[in-house]
């Protein structure tokens, strides 16, 4: 199990799952007023009407968590793990991204500026990212490049 990838997922996402979090609360609540009016008439049509309406506010938060869902797939994916060699490294407009080969395969992955500074060209790394988002969360140097000196 990968608790950076989740700590980092959440790190992310907390806004959204926050607001997530509070429209379940409001409309639980919301629902539970709706469901206790009517117990308390005494008319079936009452009943039904509030049935009805807490149908209404469950869908909404179905909505509500297919949005956050679709925005935020990588909560329904495994961290994705790479091994290879960094083949470019690049800073443009305070976006830092790097390109790792692995075997045939080449990566373009998004990575912080604390990171980006302490890798070089050729460093052998593992890194775990999100599948989605392409954005690194985890990346170890496996083995440096030599810089020239001997």
């Amino acid at each position: 199990m990968h608790i950076d990838y989740y700590l980092y997922l959440f790190k992310i996402s907390w806004p959204a799952l926050s607001g997530l979090f509070l429209v379940c609360i409001f409309l639980g609540a919301k629902c539970l007023s709706i469901f206790r009016e009517a117990l308390a008439e005494k008319n079936h049509f009452s009943k039904f009407l509030a049935a009805t309406r807490s149908l209404f506010l469950v869908l909404i938060v179905f909505i509500y968590s297919l949005m956050f869902m679709d925005y935020n797939q990588d909560w329904l994916n495994n961290a994705a793990v790479s091994k290879g060699v960094i083949e470019s490294l690049s800073a443009e407009a305070e976006q830092y991204t790097l390109s790792l080969r692995s075997g045939e395969e080449i990566l373009t992955l998004s990575i912080d500026a604390a990171a980006f500074h302490k890798l070089h060209k050729k460093d052998l790394v593992e890194v775990t990212y999100l599948r989605q988002k392409k954005q690194v969360v985890k990346c170890s140097v496996l083995t440096r490049q030599a810089d020239g000196f001997i």
